[in-house]
């Protein structure tokens, strides 16, 4: 049973064990299907709500039995590949400090498969393909595994923190969420790209963490260095913040650059011939 089918399944157990559904239930049988219990239906009202409510108690008390206890030393890492190799570089750093106590543990899960030459050899690897690398009809199927993989992940390893690098969060990884919402989700994505969807995804994490590559509030992922230039070389900037944006049903807000930038800094934008 994948994850999506168990969540289904939870769902449609709830939805039987409401009261609602079960006086239906007793209402259907003593009016339709066994008239002649019309008289009894008093006295049977008041045993149903009697055993409902032993029947809750006992319900309780088995959740809280079967209930996942989570591990505060596990760590599982998301990674995309929207940004290259940027996101699980940054997954390396975060695995790399947290493997710092020896009782820690690192589990990722990335599309790279480049992964080794990374992550620190402790970590715990799970691959999966490439999303961007299959057709959009292939995406649902995509997203499922990812649901499963990752729901099999915190049923075995029980993170207690999960982080998700990317700009935009999978379907497959949202569906997780929902099925584990006791886990400490955080969201790691680049700032400077705001839009409604985003901000409604984000709703879906415990905590949203937006790094940044200057002094700007923010998490800062590397630390800034003067390299020397040779005064022929000629210093451009390809601003390609805008690419894709036509595919987007939403307008984007982005952060201005431009007014942090050098004199001697040429910005170069897609579909900017006058630059080049």
């Amino acid at each position: 049973m994948t994850a999506r089918e168990r969540q289904l399944s939870d769902e449609l157990n709830r939805i039987r064990s409401t009261y609602s559904f079960n006086l239906g239930l007793l209402l259907t049988e003593a009016l339709f299907r066994k008239p002649w219990k019309i008289p009894l239906l008093p006295l049977s009202f008041v045993l149903f709500n009697i055993r409902y409510i032993k029947q809750g108690r006992v319900k309780k008390l088995h959740i809280e039995e079967n209930s996942i206890e989570l591990d505060e030393n596990v760590l599982m890492l998301i990674s995309t590949t929207e940004e290259g190799t940027a996101s699980l570089e940054r997954c390396a750093i975060l695995a790399t400090e947290w493997l710092n106590e020896p009782e820690r543990k690192v589990v990722i899960v990335s599309p790279h498969e480049d992964y080794p030459g990374f992550l620190p050899k402790k970590a715990v690897m799970y691959p999966i393909k490439d999303p961007k690398l299959l057709h959009k009809q292939k995406r649902s199927e995509w997203n499922a595994l990812c649901e499963n993989l990752i729901s099999n992940i915190l049923e075995s390893h029980r993170p207690q923190h999960a982080i998700f690098d990317g700009p935009y969060p999978y379907r497959g990884v949202l569906n997780s969420i929902k099925s584990f919402p006791s886990a400490t989700w955080v969201w790691f994505r680049p700032e400077g790209i705001d839009n409604s969807t985003l901000l409604t995804q984000s709703e879906h994490f415990t905590k949203t963490e937006r790094f940044s590559i200057s002094d700007r509030p923010g998490v800062a992922m590397h630390e800034s260095r003067r390299l020397p230039v040779k005064k022929e070389w000629k210093r451009i900037l390809l601003d390609a913040r805008t690419y894709g944006s036509h595919t987007m049903k939403h307008d984007v807000k982005m952060h201005n650059i431009y007014n942090e930038l050098g004199n001697d800094i040429t910005v170069v934008r897609p579909y900017d011939a006058n630059a080049m």
